[in-house]
This record gives structure tokens, sequence and C-alpha cells, in this order.
């Protein structure tokens, strides 16, 4: 090969990789690719190096970042004896794995990737010919172009050949192969040329329908008073326009305060120091129901209460003492370590204790019935140190004399 040939083939490339184009991508097209290449081939061979042509099929695979790729490539090259031709075509089934998008001067998508494949290769050297397995490796980069998703692809490849008519006597041969060309989705060829219909949502379900007085838009959710809460949470519907609300929906109530937050004023509550979640009547007091505790709870294999739970115990008694009508059940709790017969007694325990602790903090014990329960009723996994201590736990149920 003259040293021009080489410059030439060099230059083409590097003129190919400082392109610079908008990307416009069809991850999921098949495409087709047209090259012109040029090959340096093994010095074993009869020929000079030349040009040539290959074209190039790609299915993208199931494989994220992966292609097939089916190419016949084509040539035709000098014989040194005498200055005439030999020909030299084949095809090779190549896969493909590219490397993601790069940004080139800000304004390029260029896409690096590499390839591996197997083929099969026919020489025609002096009018005789024959097939011959090969294999190549290589890699390039597609820079994207603004028309129609094509892209700029310039490519290397490393060819190894058993045997061939124009090396007698050589087993492997190894050519070196620069390729240029562009590279075209086909996907934008068969389509209609028309958007494509998307369908359109299936219609929510909601037990409820709520019809927009304005634009009569059906939804299942709707601010018909426009204060801001959704008329699914909004315990005040009707709100006057401007009217400042609270998180339900509700204008604030003045003249007066709520200390147990029970949605009760204090000028009109009965029962003004009712535990926080309990729910209660018109008149502020606590109607029959059970009360959960989760920060309740005990120290491991023992009957005492946790530093939390004793502030908790101050809480109930506080409502128990404003509510002379309530008596509670006391339920106690054990996660599943030991045996049954420990763990009941251990619950019984438990409860007996917490039952204590309000005698002490002025409930009489008439008001008061104890029981265990046991592992037997677990509210959390006892398979993890979080989940047992959920479960060394006391309950309550309310109940009205």
């Amino acid at each position: 090969m003259t040293t021009s040939r080489i410059l030439a083939s060099l230059a083409l490339c590097a003129l190919a990789g400082s392109a610079y184009a908008v990307s416009s991508k069809y991850e999921d097209s098949p495409y087709a690719a047209g090259f012109g290449s040029y090959t340096i081939v093994d010095g074993e061979r009869q020929w000079d190096d030349d040009f040539g042509y290959q074209v190039t099929f790609g299915l993208p695979l199931s494989w994220e970042d992966t292609a097939l790729e089916l190419s016949f490539f084509n040539g035709a090259f000098e014989r040194d004896i005498d200055g005439e031709d030999d020909y030299h075509a084949g095809i090779t089934v190549d896969l493909v794995r590219d490397f993601g998008g790069i940004s080139f001067l800000s304004r390029t998508d260029v896409t690096p990737y590499a390839l591996a494949g197997i083929g099969a290769v026919r020489d025609d050297v002096q009018g005789d010919d024959e097939i011959r397995p090969m294999a190549n490796v290589g890699g390039g980069a597609l820079f994207g172009l603004p028309v129609w998703g094509m892209g700029l692809r310039t490519e290397f490849r490393l060819i190894g050949q058993h045997e061939s008519l124009s090396a007698p006597g050589a087993s492997l041969l190894l050519d070196y192969r620069f390729l240029v060309g562009l590279q075209l989705p086909l996907s934008p060829l068969f389509a209609s040329g028309e958007a494509p219909v998307e369908p359109l949502p299936e219609e929510e379900a909601c037990e409820v329908a709520v019809v927009d007085p304005v634009t009569g838009r059906t939804d299942c959710r709707n601010d018909s008073d426009d204060d801001g809460v959704d008329d699914t949470m909004d315990q005040c519907p009707g709100t006057e326009p401007g009217v400042t609300v609270d998180e339900a929906g509700c204008p604030p109530v003045t003249g007066g305060e709520d200390s147990d937050g029970d949605g009760v004023m204090d000028a009109d509550d009965q029962c003004p120091d009712t535990f926080t979640g309990v729910t209660v009547n018109t008149a502020g007091c606590a109607e029959p129901q059970p009360l959960v505790l989760p920060t309740l709870t005990f120290h491991y294999d023992t009957a005492r209460l946790t530093g939390g739970a004793q502030g908790v115990l101050d809480e109930v008694a506080a409502m128990l003492r404003g509510q002379q009508d309530l008596t509670i059940e006391i339920i106690g709790h054990t996660d599943s370590r030991g045996d049954d017969g420990y763990n009941q007694r251990l619950s019984e325990e438990r409860a007996a204790a917490v039952k204590t602790r309000l005698q002490g903090l002025g409930i009489a014990a008439a008001r008061m019935s104890t029981t265990g329960r046991g592992e037997s009723q677990p509210v959390a996994s006892n398979e993890t140190e979080e989940g047992r201590a959920a479960n060394r736990r006391v309950t309550f149920w309310l109940y009205l004399e």
C-alpha cells in the first residue's frame, strides 16, 4: 500500500470523528448501514491494499444496548505479479455492544461500540475461487445526525481468515479494515406518516365520582370549595371562598382551646384529659373501645416497664381520674421466646404490673381487671429484635360502667 493511501484512510476516519450533529435515536428499530472501506491486507497475500464497500443490517436484541448484525463486504485487490485484480467478498454475523451516548462539544451524541463475529469469505484469485471460514473483532463510534435518526458511523475491524489462494502456504491471514458510512433506522421507512394513537387510559374506579360544576370533568377526587383540601379528605366541604382552613378543610375554631386534642373545645369538654387518639362522644368523653399504646412496652424477660411506658401510664391515669365511669381491662403480651406456659405467666405479671402502677397514681383497683394472652397475639415479627420488643406490651379495653 502506498503512503498516500494510508494517509487518506486515516484522514477519512479523523474527519468522521470530528463531525457533530444533534442526536436522533430509534433505539428499538432495525437499521441498515452502508460503508466505504479501506483494507490493509496481510503481508503474505500477493495483493496491494485497496478500497471496497460493506452493507450491514442490524436488529436490536432484548439484551440492553446489544444488537445482531449481518454484513456483506466486497473488494477488488490488485495483484502484485501482473497488476490485474482479484476479488475478496464475504458475509459476517456479529454481536454488537454499545456503551451509551456521550456528549461531544455539547452538540453531539457519540455512541462507542465493540463487535465480534464469525463468517465466511470467498477469494477469487486468477479465475480460481474458494470459500474459507473467518472471524473478526473490532469497534467504532456512531455520531448522531439530525435527519431521520441517521448516524455517521466509523469502524475498525481485525479480520482473521483460515488460508487463501492469495497467500499459498499461509494458514492464518490477518487483515485490517477501516470503514466509514451512514446508518439509517428502518422504522421511519415503513411508518404510515401518522402519529400513533395512544390508547385512552382506563377510567379510574372509585366509590364516589365528583363532577366539576364548571368543566364537567368527572374525577374520583376534586376540591369543590377550592380550599386546597381534597373532597375525599374535606370534613367541611362547603367552606366559603377565601376562608383559611386547617388540614381537615375546616375553618379554625376561635374563642376557645382544645387541650386534649379530641375535637371538643375545653369550654364544652366534660372530660378534658382524654388520652390522645381515643374516640370521644360530643361531650369529649371516651367511649368503649380498645386502646393500643405502642410505647407501653417491657424489658426482655421481665415485668419491668420501660422508661417511656411509665410516662404513658401517667396520661392514662389522668384520663381515668377525669372520667369516673370508665373501667379498663389490662391485657398483657409477650414475645415468642420461652415456652408457652412461661410466657403465659409472664404476660399475666405484666398486666398486674400496669395495674399496680395505675393504683399508685390514684386509680381504684375495682375499676381494673387483668388478663394475660402470652405469645398468642403478636403485632410484629418475632424474627427481629425490634419486632420482639413491640410484642412485649400491654393493651387496654375501655368500658363504661
